[in-house]
């Protein structure tokens, strides 16, 4: 896997979406590197079919402080559809106390459960 060059992952669509404030206190300071498929890495804001995301992706990530444990929460910041998010904030999958870059030592607090298109909406956003 490879990770995103800094710089190249839009960090701002994060308070676009009124992600920050509203879901969590600031952007993320790294991008992911999320892996579908057996290509490489996708990149930020890249558009996916359901078929290639109704598996668990792979995570890689450098982490700031690798002493430390993280989370990963990926949610769907405007469920069912933009123009009624209902279930805004959607939660798709959430793994925690994630040592250092030991993803695969996290513990699954929420299996993952694919996006979800419906009638009204041809595409959905899944935030990491």
């Amino acid at each position: 896997m490879h990770f995103i060059p800094e710089g190249d992952c839009n960090m701002t669509k994060f308070q676009e979406k009124l992600i920050v404030p509203n879901i969590i206190p600031e952007a993320p300071q790294r991008a992911l590197t999320i892996q579908y498929t057996t290509e490489s890495g996708i990149d930020c804001g890249i558009e996916l079919n359901t078929s290639e995301t109704k598996d668990q992706p792979g995570i890689a990530f450098e982490p700031i402080n690798s002493t430390k444990l993280h989370t990963l929460v990926v949610f769907d910041p405007d469920a069912p559809n933009p123009l009624d998010p209902s279930l805004a904030s959607y939660r798709n999958w959430v793994v925690e106390d994630i040592p250092g870059d030991k993803f695969y030592k996290g513990y699954t607090v929420s299996s993952f459960a694919p996006p979800n298109i419906t009638p009204i909406r041809s595409l959905t956003e899944s935030s990491f």
